[in-house]
């Protein structure tokens, strides 16, 4: 699964873009580490500081202790059906 890191100063907001729905662990980590969802700009976002975006940047990295840092460790799980059918149909790892 690809992570975007987006700087908007203009907000003073970092944002998080995936390629697809992160599944609910995921989910669930982000809210208890304090990222909220905005429908409008399909985004994660969270107030800029450069600890945030240390964090947004070994996420977007693909660095596996990003996750785990957070428990997001699911995200690094291949084996659910809905992650399965993602990568046979774009040919991508998720």
């Amino acid at each position: 699964m690809k992570v975007t890191l987006t700087e908007n100063q203009e907000l003073n907001r970092v944002q998080l873009r995936f390629s697809a729905k992160p599944r609910e662990q995921v989910r669930d980590g982000l809210k208890a580490a304090g990222w909220r969802w905005s429908r409008s700009s399909r985004c994660w976002y969270k107030c800029r500081s450069e600890e945030v975006l240390g964090y947004a940047r070994t996420l977007a990295s693909g660095q596996p202790e990003a996750i785990e840092d957070y428990g997001l460790r699911a995200m690094t799980d291949v084996d659910s059906q809905w992650e399965r059918q993602c990568e046979e149909a774009t040919g991508e790892i998720l």
